[in-house]
């Protein structure tokens, strides 16, 4: 069996993500699908623990914007993956969007300190 190593932050790459450092709590997977550094990034999230709903096929977009050398302006996007619309799938997304919304804040404001600690 040939196994794939993907460096980190490249297509393909595969990552655990937790909301709370202790890595208790809510947890999911993420596999980078498209990049574009520091401009873009689409991913598939799956494998949700915890979460008040969960549901397959979910696709987060991350567009970068500068402002200047050490600012930038953060969006996501958060859809289905086109292949797998269902009403029960957008009743749970609609629900679950403003607690999605919460922890992508959160990592935002995690980021935006851990850098500001080390200068970066």
């Amino acid at each position: 069996m040939n196994a794939h190593v993907y460096k980190d932050g490249t297509v393909g790459s595969v990552r655990r993500c937790f909301k709370d450092i202790s890595e208790n709590g809510i947890w999911w997977d993420e596999e980078i699908l498209e990049t574009n550094y520091n401009a873009y990034r689409k991913l598939s999230v799956y494998n949700m623990h915890g979460f008040p709903f969960s549901t397959k096929c979910l696709i987060t977009e991350q567009h970068y914007t500068s402002i200047n050398k050490k600012q930038c302006v953060v969006s996501f996007v958060l859809r289905f993956d086109e292949k797998e619309v269902s009403f029960l799938g957008q009743f749970k997304m609609y629900f679950s969007a403003y607690f999605i919304a919460s922890i992508f804040e959160d990592n935002l404001r995690n980021i935006k300190d851990e850098n500001e600690q080390f200068g970066s």
